[in-house]
């Protein structure tokens, strides 16, 4: 049985219901159910893609629309299930209410796709003499093909003359098989000189075997003979050269690298080669043997896996002062609708630096802190210059969460009114809780891609203890990210800082260093040490990485206030 693949023109007549809505700036998107569809003006159009049909206002479903009724000339109809159709030029037309629920008529231009099995009467099987490349190369040798009779149940065995092949056919299908390695190397492992390393000898592998494929002169000489062995040396050579590229040259990955050489050199046909690679082979055993060199790089992996494969265990912080639990809330949707939902809660304890105690139970809803994350991988900020960057980025974070932290500015509103405090003290009350949260370190790369990016930096605030959060987005977490695991670094805290201040009518500021690599908070007021000028301002240096800290005050390896930029003021 094979399929016929038939494209179509109609018109599209039909019901939506919107399941999931959500804002990202300015544009709106929504994830829609199609419950009733009809297809008239049937029209059979040339083969077309999807891709380039893409263009105006358009809408193509990720789910199959079943029971789709495909209306034919005669007036009748079949009912089809469609998955791979494509809308354009959608108009809505009246609305419906069905138990409860809102469904949207709509017509449109619909461009789809219905595959058609056809049973085959005969079936050419052909058998090739020789291997090929996959998927561009075609042998010259003889093909046998046998011919089935349906209708006698006999075969005929047909010989069919050598089809001429371009040299460069199967030169191209190596090609394409070495540029893929290429790609799925950069991508999980990057370039690094043992990536290289391996990437070359891969390709010199492909070369030999394409010569081999060409003239049996190469195949006699360099072909395996013992595909088994052939893979375990590679394997070795790759995890070595990994390990090389990612740690440097030691005992244990030079010893891998030779021992997977001499076992490839084992496999080969010629006689010479493998006696070479049995030769090497013991040669290397003998290395391993007299320097221990087996035993330590065994003892080695361990702490290599360990340093290389940081996860941290729990998704939200806990510590002693800091207890966290789940908790469901009944509240009012837009519609006025009473529905369940699920909080994230976090109870923190503090001491301010006026050595008063604080107890807050700071929550954000588990649906808020989930969808602050998917904004935040959805936008986009595209500038030059690294002050308007930054400034875009902290925009556009405490424009997409400003809806979700009324709870957090609850909790810091109830305790600034039951404890009286005046404006100096509540503004340190609400910064030493931030304080008083646990750092994270937050990176947009990789763990293993940001320690070879920044020399072993990672490796090393790992074995120190420290926690990071990595592949985030611009390197930061939104607000209600924040509020939602507690784990936050500089410029994630100022951020968070920054929004609720200014709910209280603070004058604040996000201060930004490239000398340094850090993000501080500033603060207008009647304060003293180091600032930073501003349109009339003074914005006082806040650090918010660390406890005890007041404004006007940095450590020393900050202290220079030439090198802190203004990234974000709210006046």
């Amino acid at each position: 049985m094979t399929a016929e693949r038939i494209y179509f023109k109609a018109r599209a007549i039909g019901y939506y219901h919107v399941e999931d809505s959500r804002q990202t700036g300015p544009y709106s998107f929504a994830e829609i159910e199609i419950t009733q569809l009809d297809l008239v003006e049937l029209k059979e159009i040339d083969a077309f893609d999807f891709n380039e049909l893409k263009t105006g206002l358009f809408h193509k479903p990720e789910r199959k629309i079943k029971a789709v009724r495909v209306f034919l000339e005669s007036g009748t109809y079949l009912k089809e299930d469609i998955r791979d159709i494509l809308f354009r030029r959608i108009e809505k037309t009246d609305k419906l209410t069905v138990e409860g629920q809102e469904w949207i008529g709509f017509t449109a231009d619909a461009y789809f796709i219905i595959e058609r099995k056809i049973e085959v009467k005969q079936t050419l099987i052909p058998t090739v003499n020789r291997r090929t490349i996959w998927p561009f190369s075609r042998t010259g040798t003889t093909t046998q093909t046998t011919t089935f009779d349906t209708k006698t149940g006999s075969s005929t065995g047909i010989n069919v003359d050598p089809v001429a092949t371009a040299p460069a056919s199967p030169l191209l299908g190596y090609l394409v098989l070495f540029l893929c390695f290429v790609f799925v190397f950069g991508l999980f492992f990057g370039f690094g000189g043992g990536t290289l390393l391996f990437l070359v000898l891969l390709g010199i592998s492909f070369l030999l075997s394409f010569l081999g494929d060409r003239f049996p002169v190469f195949q006699r000489i360099f072909g395996v003979n013992f595909p088994l062995w052939n893979i375990i040396g590679w394997i070795f050579i790759f995890f070595s050269l990994l390990s090389f590229g990612t740690y440097g040259p030691d005992n244990g990955n030079i010893s891998g690298f030779l021992l997977g050489l001499a076992i490839i050199l084992w496999s080969r046909n010629a006689i010479w080669l493998r006696r070479i690679g049995q030769l090497s082979f013991f040669i290397v055993m003998l290395m391993f043997l007299a320097n221990s060199g087996i035993l330590g790089w065994l003892e080695d992996i361990p702490e290599k896996t360990k340093r290389k494969k940081y996860t941290e265990d729990k998704e939200f912080v806990e510590e002693d002062h800091i207890k966290f639990k789940r908790e469901k809330d009944t509240v009012e949707n837009d519609q006025g609708e009473k529905v369940v939902r699920e909080k994230l809660m976090h109870s923190l304890n503090w001491t301010d630096n006026y050595q008063m105690n604080h107890q807050a139970v700071i929550s954000v809803f588990k649906q808020d802190y989930e969808s602050s994350e998917i904004k935040r991988n959805r936008s986009e900020v595209n500038e030059t210059s690294a002050l308007r960057y930054w400034n875009r980025v902290y925009a556009q974070l405490i424009y997409d969460n400003k809806e979700y932290l009324e709870q957090v500015i609850a909790t810091f509103n109830q305790i600034g009114k039951s404890k009286q405090l005046d404006r100096k003290g509540f503004a340190d009350m609400v910064v030493s809780g931030i304080q008083n949260i646990p750092y994270y370190l937050v990176h947009d790369l990789s763990h293993d891609d940001a320690d070879r990016q920044f020399g072993g930096f990672i490796t090393e605030w790992h074995n120190k203890g420290g926690n990071c959060l990595e592949k985030m987005k611009y390197g930061i977490q939104a607000p209600a990210e924040f509020m939602g695991n507690f784990k936050g670094d500089c410029d994630t805290r100022s951020v968070l800082l920054f929004y609720v201040l200014s709910r209280f009518k603070y004058d604040v500021a996000i201060l930004i260093s490239e000398q340094y690599g850090h993000a501080i908070l500033g603060i207008a007021g009647d304060y003293s040490g180091k600032y930073k000028e501003y349109n009339g301002y003074r914005y006082f240096a806040w650090e918010t990485t660390a406890t005890n800290f007041v404004p006007g005050v940095l450590a020393p390896d900050f202290g220079n206030m030439n090198y802190w930029k203004i990234a974000l003021t709210n006046n």
